[in-house]
């Protein structure tokens, strides 16, 4: 290319330039869609650890043999009892007051077990439990994941042990790990639901994913598990993360009572959680989660069917 050439060429770069109008950077919008993918990713790591769960249908899966397990476990209750009302679908329920557990200590490799909710299905009784294992660096999450792996074989001998890398791909740091199980009489399930969520200090996490729905699992009896005498007479319960801006919850019934699950917070975590027994509501109904001044944050009827 010749001098007057390359004089041609950047005279009509620097016309294109004058003509470009540059706008302010929408850092809304990319910081939107980075949590969106942030979350993506997470689920998708969260769902794939050995450590964490076999799938199931509807989004959860159960674990077995009392509250106990591998490491000598804290162990707390709390009273997660639920009361009703005449009132309908439009009605909102008096307040209930929110369950509350003392915090322990936050050591990595000793979970606070909490129960969630207790009742009776099929003659048999059953409980839904939370197991919060805190947050670890790198050096730790194996050594983590090996114990919650023991834990969680108890129950199903053939688990895979996680292996160290693939701990190390998608152990987020900074974030602890929920392990859900229920037990019936006493022993626990073949299945379980493990979730991330957000240790304290970090943001507070909120009523309702980015998508406005809400988190959780449903721990449950699978078709083919039916078969299974340990699995056919156990409910189906329903375990779902409330945030820092819920206040309640209400559960709708087809018939138009209502129900207030409490609230039970789990060791010293921002996440609370709450147990829904679905065969009670496997007709229908809804459930509204809402804030301290009353306002709906909101409305799902998918965990109930």
């Amino acid at each position: 290319m010749s001098g007057q050439d390359e004089n041609v060429v950047a005279r009509s770069l620097a016309g294109l330039a004058e003509g470009v109008e540059i706008g302010p950077v929408p850092y809304d919008r990319v910081l939107a869609g980075g949590r969106r993918r942030r979350l993506r990713r997470r689920s998708a790591a969260v769902g794939a650890l050995a450590l964490a769960v076999v799938a199931v249908a509807g989004g959860g899966v159960v674990l077995g043999a009392g509250g106990g397990g591998a490491g000598a476990a804290t162990v707390v209750t709390a009273a997660a009892g639920s009361g009703a009302s005449g009132a309908g679908a439009g009605a909102v329920p008096s307040a209930r007051p929110t369950a509350t557990v003392s915090a322990a200590a936050r050591d990595p490799f000793t979970p606070v077990r909490v129960k969630l909710a207790e009742g009776t299905s099929n003659g048999k009784a059953w409980t839904a439990w939370a197991a919060l294992w805190p947050a670890t660096g790198k050096d730790q999450a194996y050594q983590q994941a090996r114990l919650i792996w023991q834990d969680q074989r108890t129950a199903r001998p053939d688990l895979p042990e996680p292996t160290e890398d693939f701990v190390q791909q998608y152990r987020h740091e900074g974030q602890d790990l929920v392990d859900l199980y229920v037990t019936l009489d006493g022993k626990r399930l073949p299945v379980d639901a493990t979730h991330e969520t957000p240790a304290p200090g970090g943001e507070p996490p909120r009523a309702t994913d980015p998508y406005g729905n809400l988190t959780g699992s449903a721990l449950g009896p699978r078709a083919k598990d039916a078969p299974d005498p340990a699995i056919k007479d156990a409910p189906t319960v329903v375990l779902l993360q409330v945030g820092s801006d819920a206040a309640k919850l209400v559960v709708t019934l087809p018939d138009g009572t209502t129900t207030e699950p409490a609230l039970v917070t789990v060791g010293d975590s921002p996440v609370r959680w709450v147990a829904i027994p679905r065969a009670a509501a496997s007709a229908g109904g809804n459930i509204k989660v809402y804030g301290a001044d009353g306002a709906l944050l909101a409305t799902n009827s998918d965990w109930l069917r």
